[in-house]
């Protein structure tokens, strides 16, 4: 196993592996293809593109998605074009049940890239607000969104 952080130039010879897992990093799919054997198989689970935006929405005014396009069909058509076979897919929506506000806080605190711009100083009020429905529901709920598809090679 070697961790790679270049993507679009991998440092492995073509025709090296029967499987390539990858779970919640970018890849391109031309490279897999071109290190993978015939017949080798690609693995990968991703988190979509709608992951906590209702709870972003909820946090911070304005919030666009930053790759609003990245889920199982947009992958899944990427490599269909560079020559994969789809074996395996799926995709769900999920929820994640938030019990206290300092779990919430620390998760769009460490998620940048989901919460741009967030903190809890220009999101007080609406952490309140958050705070007030927490104290009514029990809870408060954001959707996760993953997908998955095994690939082979051909």
């Amino acid at each position: 196993m070697k961790e790679v952080f270049n993507n679009i130039d991998l440092p492995f010879n073509a025709n090296t592996f029967d499987i390539i897992s990858n779970r919640h990093e970018s890849f391109d799919a031309g490279e897999v293809r071109r290190i993978l054997k015939d017949g080798g198989y690609f693995i990968t689970q991703q988190v979509g593109s709608r992951n906590n935006n209702d709870l972003s929405k909820k946090l911070l005014d304005n919030f666009q998605p930053q790759c609003p396009e990245y889920n199982l069909k947009h992958q899944k058509e990427l490599l269909i074009n560079e020559g994969f076979n789809i074996v395996f897919e799926n995709e769900v929506l999920t929820q994640t049940f938030f019990y206290d506000l300092g779990a919430l806080v620390y998760l769009a605190k460490i998620i940048e890239w989901e919460f741009p711009g967030f903190s809890v100083d220009t999101c007080f009020d609406k952490l309140c607000d958050l705070q007030t429905d927490l104290i009514e529901k029990g809870y408060i709920s954001a959707i996760q969104h993953r997908f998955i598809i095994v690939a082979q090679k051909v």
